[in-house]
C-alpha cells in the first residue's frame, strides 16, 4: 500500500505523519488490495479540523472518506474508523458475490 499524506494550512510534523501510517496499517491488515491511499489534511478554521482520503483498491472503484473534528488527530482517527467500515464492507461484498 502506497501512502500519500498532504496538508492545507498545516504543517505536517512527524508526528502527525506517524499517526496516519499507524491507523492505515491497521486498515491494510483487513484488506490486502489497497493499492494507492492519498490523505489530506487541512484547518478550515481554528476550531475545524478536517481529514479526508481517497482509497483505490485493485479491483473496486476508489473509496472516498472525510471526517472533522476540533482536534486533528481525532478526525484521522474518525476518518479511519469510517475507511474501515467501507472496506470490509466491500470485501464482504465481494465474497458474497462470488459465491
Amino acid at each position: 500500500m502506497q501512502l500519500n499524506i498532504a496538508g492545507k494550512h498545516l504543517d505536517l510534523t512527524d508526528a502527525l505523519k506517524k499517526h496516519v501510517e499507524e491507523q492505515f496499517h491497521l486498515l491494510s491488515e483487513h484488506f490486502d488490495k489497497i493499492g494507492h491511499v492519498r490523505v489530506v489534511l487541512e484547518v478550515l478554521n481554528p476550531h475545524t479540523h478536517r481529514a479526508e482520503c481517497t482509497i483505490n483498491m485493485v479491483p473496486a472503484h476508489p473509496i472516498h472518506v472525510s471526517a472533522d473534528s476540533h482536534d486533528m488527530y481525532s478526525a484521522i482517527t474518525e476518518m479511519t474508523r469510517k475507511a474501515n467500515r467501507l472496506v470490509i464492507a466491500h470485501k464482504e461484498q465481494m465474497r458474497n458475490h462470488r459465491g
